[in-house]
């Protein structure tokens, strides 16, 4: 992780959820293939060449847009496959600690942290939500 000292970039300030969000989306009826916004620096996977699936890694920021498929206690579950249900975009290999945002804000509601080895099924991401990534967020951040 880099980290750049306050005020020497002129960008937005992101924002984090209150304290358990993402479960009082999905009491509300909110969560399920909920749009989110997604960015990284990973790999992009080549699936349309004959033989086994490979990498390109071109070190470009890419952004996309994803959509949740599944909450569990610790992870939020996002769509990784091109021709699934949803926008077809995802993370992969190398976006490992990037952000996914509510779509549309700059609210984060976790950060990569896994997925399948072909990148073509669901990605495991870490919730900001909970009382334990709380914990460790509000001893260098203010927390709403």
């Amino acid at each position: 992780m880099l980290l750049l000292p306050a005020g020497s970039v002129d960008a937005p300030a992101v924002e984090l959820p209150p304290a358990n969000y993402m479960n009082q989306l999905k009491r509300a009826g909110e969560l399920n293939l909920r749009t989110v916004d997604i960015v990284g620096y990973g790999v992009t996977p080549v699936w349309d060449l004959p033989g086994r699936t490979f990498f390109d890694l071109d070190g470009v920021r890419k952004a996309g847009a994803s959509i949740i498929t599944g909450l569990s206690k610790a992870n939020v579950r996002y769509n990784q496959n091109l021709n699934g249900i949803g926008t077809g975009s995802g993370v992969c290999f190398g976006d490992s600690g990037s952000p996914q945002f509510d779509e549309g804000t700059l609210m984060v509601l976790s950060v990569t942290s896994g997925g399948n080895g072909q990148c073509n099924a669901n990605n495991y991401n870490y919730r900001v939500d909970t009382p334990q990534a709380r914990e460790f967020l509000g001893q260098f951040l203010s927390l709403p």
